[in-house]
């Protein structure tokens, strides 16, 4: 007999290719992914993996063909699991949630405390991450972006409007003074902020009548810590462009000043969830970012 949890292991093992990545994204130690491989092919009569030290693991004919039915049975299960539970109106299962690091440390985890709160049943994993390239290979339900959407296969949830500002120290502003166009920055301290992985070597604005500039950055200071590029702004040792959600305390404190170019704006980045086409009518996913999207445009 083939149980879920079979249809699982094999569809993991189709995707990862090792049982070392398998055993982590089911929490277990690979000698039990392999034990539980080994009974599946004992209680089927068949060969479903080849393993080889060094290539990993390659699924055979019988086993791709597991693998191809398994992603419409998973789905099942869980939209039965979902019905199942919404019938006794609760809300249930586990819910995978990945965030940048500073936005989902100050703002998304304390609203999944509030929701897993509400919801004890439910099961909440947050992973803080700011490259994109662990989003490509680690497993999530929900992905939270301060960025513009690119990726139309996803379903895009706006959670609130978010402006990029460009700031400096008060101290900074009395000894260097203040540009008035994007080409004046060339001629200030600017701090720049590695994202993805990729160093920001240019800030981008936009004027109604003169279209889009991009202006390339000579930086005094780099880093690819948000909180880190602020703290060296606030301590007057340059110019910074950052999300308004991010610098709106310093500015209200007077740490910092918002520095205006007449006509100029950069490109808003707005704060958005993201989820996949079948993962959007679960009814867990489909709440929690119904109350992220009400909390969030609350604080904003």
């Amino acid at each position: 007999m083939i149980t879920s949890d079979d249809v699982q292991l094999v569809r993991l093992l189709s995707e990862e290719r090792s049982i070392a990545a398998v055993a982590k994204r089911l929490n277990l130690t690979p000698s039990a992914v392999s034990q539980r491989l080994s009974s599946l092919e004992d209680r089927t009569g068949l060969v479903l993996a080849e393993r080889n030290y060094r290539a990993g693991v390659t699924l055979t004919a019988d086993g791709a063909f597991i693998a191809e039915r398994a992603a419409g049975v998973l789905v099942e299960l869980e939209v039965l699991q979902d019905e199942l539970y919404e019938r006794r109106g609760v809300i249930s299962g586990l819910v995978r949630v990945i965030a940048p690091f500073g936005f989902g440390r100050n703002h998304i985890a304390p609203l999944l405390g509030a929701f897993r709160k509400a919801h004890p049943e439910l099961r909440v994993e947050l992973r803080l991450t700011d490259n994109l390239v662990s989003i490509q290979t680690d497993p999530w339900d929900i992905l939270i972006r301060v960025a513009p959407l690119r990726d139309s296969s996803l379903v895009c949830r706006v959670l609130s409007q978010n402006r990029r500002l460009l700031c400096a120290s008060p101290d900074y502003v009395r000894r260097r003074g203040a540009p008035k166009l994007p080409e004046d920055l060339a001629n200030h301290q600017c701090i720049a902020i590695s994202e993805d992985g990729a160093r920001s070597s240019y800030w981008t604005f936009y004027s109604e009548s003169e279209g889009e500039i991009s202006i390339r950055l000579q930086p005094c200071l780099t880093t690819n810590d948000g909180e880190t590029a602020l703290d060296w702004a606030i301590a007057g040792l340059g110019v910074v462009m950052r999300s308004e959600w991010n610098a709106a305390a310093a500015i209200a404190s007077g740490n910092l000043v918002e520095l205006k170019l007449p006509g100029w704006s950069a490109p808003e980045a707005p704060i958005v969830a993201l989820t996949t086409k079948r993962l959007a009518h679960s009814k867990r996913v489909s709440a929690l970012i119904d109350f992220l999207a009400e909390q969030v445009e609350m604080e904003h």
